[in-house]
């Protein structure tokens, strides 16, 4: 989309391994807002935000999935750990004021930094979701195929 050609390392912020100029780094979760507060980089692009500006859709950064066989094999057990798992995400939503303020003396950032960010994050599967996930799929596809394509 950039027609950018990147070439990728891994580096890791917390061991210091980042090399003193980059061109550009992939920075997320903690790090990235960590990373905001150095002003190190002229441009800086929000994943969520520049694929919503590609495609109008919202980015889905992680998915919580369960294969079907293993559904049928141990229905009651994924059945308890999903209720599990709302009743967490319920209790976390109405405790975002106490996370963030808990977060931001931990990663030393502003409070209101850290409930911006939390506040933003969606956990459901809605239908545009689901649409979201199709056309990282199909973008995905498309990616794949070129890189094969320009390999040979």
């Amino acid at each position: 989309v950039y027609g950018v050609d990147p070439h990728y390392y891994y580096y890791s912020l917390k061991e210091g391994s980042l090399p003193k100029n980059p061109t550009a780094v992939l920075v997320i979760g903690d790090d990235a807002l960590k990373f905001l507060q150095t002003k190190r980089f002229p441009f800086i692009y929000d994943l969520a935000e520049e694929w919503f500006n590609l495609f109008g859709l919202p980015f889905v950064f992680a998915l919580w999935a369960v294969r079907k066989n293993s559904f049928k094999k141990k229905r009651e057990e994924v059945t308890k750990f999903y209720e599990a798992l709302k009743i967490s995400k319920n209790i976390g939503l109405a405790s975002l004021e106490e996370i963030a303020s808990i977060y931001s003396s931990r990663l030393s950032l502003p409070k209101d930094l850290c409930y911006k960010y939390l506040n933003q994050l969606n956990f459901d599967l809605s239908e545009e979701n689901t649409k979201a996930l199709e056309k990282f799929s199909e973008v995905l596809k498309i990616a794949f195929t070129f890189q094969f394509i320009s390999d040979k």
